[in-house]
């Protein structure tokens, strides 16, 4: 294996198990872990995205709709462990009603923490509830992640280098 895959494998493999242990905790009943996950997700998504996310709920305890922020960017992700569509149109839902497009019109996302589950929408298509939802822009899953992390290993070694060190760093 040339050094790259090495590389991205080792990433991919932290995040695998992170996600593993979420779905395992979940099961359990330990549904804090979802919470718990939402500071590793905002600087994950802010070192691959070039973000500068917040954690909503620091501003307001459990914060409608949606987790973290960034109103410079304009977007907004939900950090969710399930891919049932009733997560997602529950979630426009609320982007309508509190007016999230206002102060976030680039996008509200959904940062999926799931092992193969995609979200399949057949009885009701995201962009009738709000309009500015794309599937494929507007979900981000663990394999996106791990595609965008090989195109930064590819292109930007420094930002490669802190997302390996924070993915070492909080997961053993």
């Amino acid at each position: 294996m040339i050094n790259e895959e090495l590389e991205v494998k080792d990433l991919s493999d932290r995040l695998a198990y992170w996600v593993l242990q979420l779905r395992l905790n979940n099961g359990i009943f330990l549904f804090d872990g979802n919470k718990l996950a939402e500071p590793l997700a905002l600087k994950l998504l802010n070192l691959v995205y070039d973000l500068e996310l917040v954690d909503l709920n620091d501003e307001k305890a459990n914060s409608p709709g949606i987790d973290l922020a960034d109103k410079k960017a304009e977007v907004a992700f939900q950090v969710s462990t399930r891919t049932d569509t009733n997560k997602v149109i529950s979630t426009l839902r609320q982007a309508n009603d509190y007016d999230f497009v206002k102060d976030y019109p680039k996008g509200i996302r959904f940062f999926v923490l799931s092992d193969g589950g995609k979200f399949e929408f057949k009885r009701i298509k995201p962009a009738t509830i709000l309009t500015t939802f794309d599937e494929n822009r507007d979900i981000v899953y663990i394999e996106t992640i791990i595609r965008q992390i090989r195109k930064i290993y590819e292109n930007d070694e420094a930002k490669f280098l802190k997302i390996k060190q924070l993915l070492r760093k909080e997961i053993k």
